[in-house]
């Protein structure tokens, strides 16, 4: 006799299946970003919600919505220091295969969209000047203090320009004062 449980079992393993926390036995996440749902039998058609693919869940009568890339990361990517947000690597928003994927802060997510030029103005980072150790609430704000466009100050933080001044992500700048063997000022 064939054992389907055990045949499901091993399909799940081989193209990375895991339940999906809180779903435990309505739904799976594979690692190439799909949802499957055992109530329909069928991988879930996503939504889109800005670009990123997001699935509507309807447990008990209880529903709720989820980003795709989170539910990936959440099931296949370690997140050891607790890092808040997902990143898509190549800035594809709907590439949600793990490969794609990284834990990241508010602060990292906004430099990378910079670096790849999907940046929005109405984000910002806290950043500092390493030689005052002033803390500025925007890019803006110092950009303001020092004389530069806030353009290209942006630029020289995330590294798209060689940086000119001595103004940097304050994330950045305590991710280097934590680096062992580091001299600090």
């Amino acid at each position: 006799m064939i054992d389907l449980e055990k045949i499901k079992n091993e399909v799940a393993v081989k193209y990375g299946w895991k339940d999906i926390k809180g779903y435990e036995g309505y739904y799976k996440v594979s690692n190439s970003g799909e949802v499957y749902s055992f109530r329909s039998k069928k991988i879930l058609v996503n939504s889109n919600n800005r670009g990123y693919r997001v699935i509507g869940f309807n447990v008990n009568g209880v529903k709720e919505s989820k980003k795709v890339h989170r539910l990936v990361a959440e099931a296949f990517i370690p997140n050891p220091e607790n890092k808040p947000l997902v990143n898509h690597i190549n800035g594809i928003k709907n590439d949600n295969r793990v490969e794609n994927l990284e834990w990241c802060t508010d602060s990292e997510n906004i430099i990378h969209s910079y670096k790849l030029g999907l940046h929005t103005a109405n984000r910002s980072i806290k950043v500092i000047c390493t030689e005052s150790l002033k803390v500025y609430e925007t890019i803006k704000e110092a950009a303001k203090d020092i004389g530069v466009n806030h353009f290209t100050l942006t630029g020289y933080i995330s590294g798209k320009y060689p940086n000119k001044t001595t103004i940097v992500s304050l994330e950045d700048y305590n991710s280097i004062l934590n680096t062992p063997n580091v001299v600090k000022p």
